[in-house]
């Protein structure tokens, strides 16, 4: 297997040009240097080729694209799926964050608001639902810890002040995957 060199923004273009994409000289070329300077080729490139190509390579050096790509078309791509996760992102964490809400005050109303490290408050039906939920619980103990190894302020705050993390203040530092997993 080859190498994989470092190549200057000049070079990167001359090795598209090589394989058939159309990349304009002059102030052309030098907007699409740019753009490279700012994303990186390999994330613009090698993320977005597969639909410009003419067929599927064994290699890099054998890639050639479709008659007429341009730049501009993987670049509309790239950008068009940044902007579509961007769009995504921020549902995503409104989502996250009504989750996280609705859970911690469901949770508080019916357990308390420093709860939520008892396994009785959680399923145990059975050994699993008990094994998972000793695991649930020596993590959000792991993550206290660790935000007061940060020094986080809120953390650290409710920890020195009150010796608990109310859990509608702690849900803000644990992953929505605990959440998850909590709930």
């Amino acid at each position: 297997m080859a190498d994989k060199t470092y190549k200057s923004y000049r070079q990167q273009l001359n090795i598209l040009r090589s394989r058939g994409m159309i990349i304009g000289k002059g102030s052309q070329g030098s907007r699409v240097i740019r753009i490279l300077e700012r994303e990186n080729y390999y994330n613009v490139i090698n993320g977005y080729k597969d639909l410009f190509l003419a067929y599927k390579a064994t290699t890099a050096a054998d890639e050639v694209y479709k008659t007429g790509t341009t730049f501009d078309e993987v670049y509309a791509l790239y950008s068009f799926d940044r902007e579509l996760r961007n769009i995504y992102l921020k549902y995503l964490l409104k989502l996250e964050n009504t989750f996280k809400t609705v859970i911690s005050h469901e949770f508080s109303a019916k357990y308390s608001h420093d709860n939520y490290l008892k396994l009785e408050n959680f399923d145990h039906s059975t050994e699993r639902n008990i094994s998972s939920s000793i695991k649930l619980i020596g993590d959000i103990q792991q993550e206290i810890a660790r935000q007061i190894s940060k020094h986080h302020q809120v953390v650290t705050h409710y920890m020195t002040e009150h010796g608990y993390i109310p859990l509608w203040v702690l849900v803000n530092v644990l992953t929505f995957g605990k959440i998850e997993n909590f709930y």
